[in-house]
């Protein structure tokens, strides 16, 4: 009986240590770096408010006068010697 209950309380005392130890700090260091991550995304939504906000489909025209044309496949001759 008093084996049982030795041996439950040792088991205990190390899931209590283990949980401390790894998981607790696991969980803390989550949650700053997901506030980190949103407090930098904010700040580049307050920086630059039309940045990658535009519907599909829309380009502006220096896009579309950036694009070029790739090159037509021209057709060689052989040369003769």
């Amino acid at each position: 009986m008093y084996i049982k209950l030795f041996i439950f309380a040792i088991a205990f005392y190390f899931l209590f240590r283990f949980i401390l130890r790894v998981v607790w700090p696991l969980i803390q260091i989550s949650r700053a770096t997901q506030a980190k991550i949103k407090e930098m995304q904010e700040q580049m939504s307050q920086m630059n408010p039309n940045h990658g906000h535009r519907a599909p489909g829309t380009s502006t025209k220096k896009q579309e006068e950036s694009r070029q044309p790739e090159g037509e496949y021209i057709e060689f001759e052989e040369i003769k010697g």
